[in-house]
């Protein structure tokens, strides 16, 4: 678990570490490659790592951590964010525990 959080930790500054490492170049274009190199690892860690990496460690899908925290925050305020993404893990184990008992009877 901890490693998987590492790696998300280490693609997420790669775009910082290639535009701090060097001094500001004498050309616009360097910079805007630079900039949009950024942009890219970012958008792929955001929208396809780190999806990935939720639903491995918390075991709720992408969607629904979006969600509860979008409920949480509206019902909630910051409170409510905080304890938003818990409470739909908590949820979503007792609901699957649920229907395993309906298939269990009904068997």
């Amino acid at each position: 678990m901890d490693a998987a959080l590492n790696q998300n930790l280490f693609v997420s500054n790669q775009g910082g570490q290639i535009l701090g490492q060097q001094r500001p170049p004498d050309y616009p274009q360097l910079v805007l490659t630079k900039v949009l190199t950024a942009i890219f690892f970012q958008q792929f860690e955001n929208h396809l790592i780190y999806p990935l990496v939720v639903k491995k460690i918390i075991g709720v899908p992408p969607i629904t951590v979006i969600l509860a925290l979008i409920i949480g925050a509206q019902l909630g305020g910051f409170l409510g964010f905080l304890i938003s993404v818990p409470i739909a893990a908590l949820l979503m184990e007792y609901l699957d525990d649920v229907q395993k008992r309906k298939i269990a009877v009904n068997s």
